[in-house]
C-alpha cells in the first residue's frame, strides 16, 4: 500500500535552466529567467547590450544561462570614449544566475563577448 501523499509515477525531466537551450548563452533583463533580452550560440563574439532586449539591459544583465561550452565576459558601458567598456566579471562555461543585482552596474548598456573577445577593441 503506497504511503499518503506519495507519487506512483516517476517525476517529468527537468526542464533546461531558464529554459535556454543547449549550446547558447541566455541573458535576461529580468531576475530568475525573466525578459530574455538576448540569446547566442557563438562562441566567438561580442554583442552590443545597448541594441538588445526591452530595454537595452537598461539596468544591467539581471540573471542568465551559459550553456555554451566557453565562458562569456560582461561589461558595463562607462562612457568614456577611449575605453568605454569595463569589465564586470565572468560567466563561466554551464554556469547560472537567478539574481545578479548585488553588482548593480553588472551588463548595464555594456556587452558580452564570447571566446576572449574585448569589446574596447570589437566594437568600438
Amino acid at each position: 500500500m503506497a504511503a499518503a501523499g506519495m507519487a506512483a509515477t516517476a517525476a517529468p525531466a527537468a526542464a533546461a535552466e531558464g529554459d535556454c537551450p543547449k549550446n547558447t548563452l541566455c541573458l535576461y533583463e529580468g531576475t530568475h529567467y525573466t525578459k530574455i533580452g538576448l540569446t547566442t550560440g557563438s562562441t566567438t563574439v561580442c554583442y552590443p547590450l545597448a541594441k538588445y532586449g526591452e530595454t537595452g539591459f537598461n539596468k544591467g544583465v539581471w540573471s542568465y544561462v551559459n550553456n555554451l561550452s566557453v565562458p562569456a565576459a560582461i561589461y558595463h558601458y562607462n562612457f568614456v570614449p577611449s575605453k568605454p567598456y569595463t569589465y564586470d566579471g565572468p560567466i563561466g562555461a554551464g554556469g547560472t544566475s537567478i539574481d545578479t543585482r548585488a553588482n548593480p552596474a553588472f551588463g548595464d548598456r555594456g556587452a558580452v563577448c564570447t571566446g576572449g573577445l574585448d569589446p574596447n577593441a570589437w566594437l568600438t
